[in-house]
């Protein structure tokens, strides 16, 4: 109040001042792009095979309150094509990892392309490296349990029959899940866990077989689909997850695959290496 009787002004007893001006719907703050990730194909199989991807990401640091660009968005995430140069014919995948081969042994599938596919690509592969092996129809069946033995493998290979009917893919899945739980897939090695699954996308029970790939993908097992056909490729994209297109392998017919293991061997292995070059012949010398 003001002053009486000549007295001076009291002091102000309150001060004021701004505070919290930031808006309450900040956006998210991102950090910086992180290092090149690894790339998804050893080498490069061809035109009719996915191509080698590498990415990197701007991890969110501010949450924040307002608008934050989606995990692939431009600002978040880019990526970029590797390892271009040609596979050799003839390598042999190194690594220690697990892998599960899951084949259609239904009626409508070339049950004898898949098994010289999955030959193919267990020849192909060094001592390190585990397989196990089912097929599914309208039953599935389990050829070969986890085995690091080529002789075992290759004879389970030799003698499998078709199990017929309909494409029960998540039969065939819980199956290999049961395997994976039933014979310590993958701990203790330091190597990544797979299952290659071979499919034309269209099982009898395709939400029952998305639920169990679901279930594969949580406990960090990696599938990696070769899709005969690409008019179902949606539905191969949902049993893998994103990035689709480094687990799908397209091929036109089944007949294609039997022809084609290297290109699941680009895939599956961290390094690809190729026979030795034989040395130059007598005429090769005198030519030099």
């Amino acid at each position: 109040r003001p002053p009486r009787h000549g007295g001076l002004a009291c002091p102000v007893g309150e001060e004021r001042r701004s505070c919290n001006m930031q808006a309450c719907d900040a956006p998210c703050e991102l950090g910086e792009w992180t290092a090149w990730g690894k790339c998804s194909r050893t080498c490069s199989f061809g035109a009719e095979a996915s191509e080698g991807r590498q990415s990197q990401v701007k991890a969110i640091v501010e949450p924040g309150a307002g608008k934050c660009p989606a995990a692939d968005a431009k600002e978040r995430f880019r990526d970029q094509t590797c390892n271009e140069r040609p596979c050799s014919e003839n390598s042999t995948c190194t690594g220690e990892q697990d892998i599960i081969l899951l084949l259609d042994g239904s009626d409508i599938a070339n049950f004898d392309a898949q098994l010289q596919l999955a030959l193919g690509i267990v020849s192909g592969s060094s001592a390190a490296m585990r397989f196990g092996v089912v097929a599914y129809g309208s039953k599935p069946m389990v050829l070969s349990s986890l085995s690091d033995s080529r002789s075992k493998l290759q004879e389970a290979l030799a003698s499998a029959k078709a199990p017929g009917g309909d494409p029960d893919l998540a039969a065939g899945e819980a199956v290999v899940r049961s395997l994976i739980l039933a014979t310590g897939f993958g701990p203790g090695r330091a190597g990544p866990r797979t299952v290659v699954l071979l499919t034309d996308g269209a099982p009898t029970d395709f939400a029952g077989a998305h639920k169990v790939a679901l279930e594969l993908r949580a406990e960090g097992v990696r599938l990696l689909v070769g899709l005969v056909g690409s008019s179902l490729k949606q539905n191969a994209c949902s049993l893998v997850g994103e990035p689709c297109d480094v687990n799908v392998e397209l091929a036109r017919k089944w007949e294609e695959l039997s022809t084609q293991p290297l290109r699941f061997l680009a895939a599956l292995c961290d390094e690809l290496i190729a026979p030795p070059s034989p040395p130059p012949s007598e005429v090769d010398r005198i030519q030099r």
